[in-house]
């Protein structure tokens, strides 16, 4: 996403959420385990000490994107990114 100014956004949920259709049938839903949400400015310009890591997640745990590998797919215009 973008902001009015142009700044790339990076917006996650993070911790326990539902994934829509991935979501097994058994599972219950609607238990108040909604995540929470992180925001922060991709292209941190020349802010000192930012982290590099950007909190991620998937269906097998808590992951870390690379703020400088997004920012280069983004720049690359990838559809993908793989997460370690």
């Amino acid at each position: 996403m973008e902001s009015p100014d142009g700044l790339l956004i990076y917006a996650t949920t993070i911790g326990p959420h539902s994934h829509g259709s991935n979501d097994r049938v058994d599972t219950g839903h609607g238990t108040g385990a909604h995540g929470r949400p992180f925001v922060d400015f991709l292209d941190t310009g020349d802010i000192p000490n930012q982290e590099d890591d950007l909190p991620a997640g998937c269906e097998c745990g808590p992951r870390t994107l690379s703020r400088t590998a997004l920012t280069d797919a983004v720049a690359k215009r990838a559809r993908h990114l793989l997460v370690d």
